[in-house]
């Protein structure tokens, strides 16, 4: 159809045509007075929603025409006259392709549940949403051809399966597109979560971008819910109100079905954990905490239509879903929630953490499937180089050996069993100690020396790190003051501060308690916070390094490399000592070259920043030669010195 800016036409206040120009008489042949609008435009039998015409006021309006298969940007303004009375004058314009983006005219499409983009030139689709940016959405990793097949088998009525087919045809469907002057519209019943038949409308409607010859059309699905009563006599109890996932009860009751209707296909439970969700509430406000829990709702509520899987919300940020144990289907839904997080200003440290269990013989039990869920994504909240785990066995094992610890570090702290050990910081150039870290030891009063990787962990999880931190804390400060009272030559000692630390107590209170209670000189007590501590709150921990170094302390950057580094945080945080990890440092003959610039330019730039720099971790002669080669002084490793009890340390300090 031909462009045209003209169309206008008169209503009266019942949606009959009173009167209308030439250039619609044309656009629509057999228009006639007396017609109603809703019938010309979009063959309806009552008037569209949100309709203009009752409206006491002018007013711009968009719309999309079924009949004309067009978008119209329309103007309505009520005018009074003599022989008819008062009317509703509106004037009518094609929108083109070419003058707005996707997204802006899907704001013109009636009320639809969702959209599907396909591209039948490349047999791809995707799934979009009016409040996104379209450009952001990329199509599924699983053909559309794959998805038409699996809906067929597992989703559509029987009774429909070949009118589903013959709509769906895809050697067919690219003609009938391009030779339709109308949208192409179907309607089939299709499979709901609860089991269900949905009727499900769709209208495809064809689709254009400039510069692209690929053959695009958009497909609008209304769906007309058959199971709303249902869903409302279980709501108390099965349906969550803000959500509409599944509660814990239900989803366990329709996981349940879920299972025994595909005894033999492979399935597995997935829990799901938005990490630092408490911050993102904290920064953004409770309302943008609870639309993102919303839109991550939609999407699995659109998950358990397109895949036929059985979503749930168990509270807060913690969701699970019940699917196929396909890649394609595990892709989607991390993928896809990935994308939803990183649309709130893409801040590191937001994302959804994902624990898998594999459902496993005819007679498991679900709840146990979600318990071993819910284990396995405990296992990498913190971990940002895996976003999934698969829950395996001898992670029970694992729990419960952290049951009995937990006791025994509450007996271990009281019975003074802590303690700690000096790493010495050394000065390559002037080949002697500069300073030194304080490490939690626990020496075990039946099975000894107890390593830190086996119970450090534990203490991070079960909330004890604190209360064991703060014990060594108070332990250097009393050995630091002896130190003085000795006369010995103190080099400064640092102690290790957590996120989880950060977030319980007030830091920079209890150190400056301390050095007031043992009168120590606060240039021998030094400050060390974890790198990853900062990618998780930089906006916390910048007030707290302000008052650390307001007070006199000396704060340094731990691990520096190990995880998702930022420069810029470096310059918000105004820290003194940047610690290296050793990652930096294993250079081979492929990186080598690129390796030395990257560490010249953070050195660089913390020399401009008045920032001393450590290599910590350092073990080989080949780490060594690098750092003296790039000119770097300070390191810490067991190179030159292995961490070592308080008593070797003052045997060596004291020259025997």
């Amino acid at each position: 159809m031909e462009n045209f800016d003209s169309l206008v036409y008169a209503i009266d206040s019942d949606y009959r045509l009173v009167s209308y120009n030439n250039k619609m008489a044309s656009v629509i042949p057999g228009v006639k007075k007396g017609d109603f609008c809703y019938k010309i435009f979009n063959d309806r039998s009552s008037p569209c929603e949100r309709c203009p015409v009752k409206s006491t006021d002018a007013a711009s309006f968009n719309l999309f025409s079924k009949t004309l298969n067009l978008f119209l940007s329309s103007s309505h303004a009520k005018i009074d006259l003599p022989d008819f009375g008062t009317i509703n004058l509106v004037t009518c314009r094609q929108v083109l392709n070419s003058e707005k983006s996707l997204m802006e005219r899907m704001a013109f499409l009636p009320a639809c549940d969702y959209f599907l983009e396909i591209n039948l030139s490349q047999n791809k689709y995707r799934y979009l949403h009016r409040e996104e940016n379209i450009s952001s959405v990329e199509y599924n990793v699983e053909s559309f051809e794959s998805l038409v097949n699996r809906l067929e088998k597992t989703s559509i009525n029987p009774n429909d399966v070949q009118k589903f087919r013959n709509f769906w045809d895809l050697k067919l469907l690219p003609r009938k597109m391009a030779e339709t002057t109308i949208p192409l519209v179907n309607t089939y019943r299709e499979k709901n979560a609860v089991g269900s038949w949905d009727e499900v409308t769709v209208t495809l409607v064809p689709e254009e971008y400039v510069g692209s010859k690929d053959q695009i059309i958009l497909a609008l699905y209304h769906i007309k819910n058959t199971t709303q009563d249902v869903r409302k006599l279980n709501a108390s109890e099965e349906i969550d109100s803000f959500t509409g996932l599944y509660t814990r009860r239900g989803f366990v009751a329709h996981a349940e079905e879920y299972v025994n209707e595909r005894a033999q296909s492979d399935l597995c439970v997935i829990a799901m954990d938005v990490e630092h969700f408490r911050l993102f509430n904290k920064w953004y406000g409770r309302p943008e905490g609870d639309k993102l829990i919303k839109r991550i709702s939609v999407f699995l509520l659109e998950m358990d239509r397109m895949f036929d899987t059985v979503s749930g919300y168990a509270g807060a940020d913690n969701f699970f879903i019940i699917l196929d144990n396909q890649p394609v289907v595990i892709d989607y839904l991390m993928r896809g929630i990935s994308e939803i997080l990183a649309k709130f200003d893409g801040i590191e440290g937001f994302r959804m953490a994902f624990g898998a269990c594999c459902i496993v013989g005819e007679k498991y039990d679900i709840r146990d499937a979600m318990d071993s869920a819910i284990t396995a994504v405990e296992r990498i909240l913190g971990n940002y180089q895996e976003q999934i785990c698969w829950f395996q066995k001898d992670m029970l094992s694992d729990i419960e050996h952290e049951l009995q610890i937990a006791p025994e570090v509450e007996r271990a702290l009281l019975e003074h069993e802590f303690t700690f050990y000096l790493q010495p910081k050394y000065s390559v150039s002037d080949k002697k100690i500069v300073g030194s870290e304080a490490l939690v030891r626990w020496l075990h009063k039946k099975r000894g020396l107890i390593p830190p990787a086996e119970f450090i962990p534990i203490i991070e999880k079960n909330g004890l790190v604190t209360r064991v931190d703060m014990y060594i804390w108070e332990l250097v400060c009393e050995t630091i003051k002896k130190w003085m009272d000795e006369s010995l030559d103190i080099a400064p000692v640092s102690v290790n501060v957590s996120r989880i630390d950060i977030d319980s107590v007030d830091v920079p209170e209890i150190f400056e308690n301390l050095v007031q209670k043992y009168q120590i000189d606060r240039k021998y007590l030094e400050i060390e916070i974890t790198e990853s501590a900062f990618v998780e709150d930089t906006r916390g921990l910048k007030n707290v390094v302000q008052k650390l170094r307001a007070a006199g302390f000396k704060v340094l950057i731990d691990d520096f490399g190990s995880g998702y580094s930022s420069l810029n945080m470096l310059k918000d945080l105004q820290a003194d000592v940047l610690k290296m990890d050793i990652k930096f440092f294993d250079l081979n003959n492929t990186n080598y070259e690129k390796g030395v610039d990257i560490i010249e330019s953070v050195l660089n730039m913390s020399h401009k920043m008045k920032l001393s720099v450590i290599a910590e971790g350092v073990e080989t002669e080949d780490q060594i030669n690098v750092i003296k080669n790039i000119g770097l002084n300070y390191v810490q490793g067991f190179y030159y010195y292995k961490p070592m009890s308080v008593i070797e340390y003052e045997k060596m300090m004291r020259g025997e």
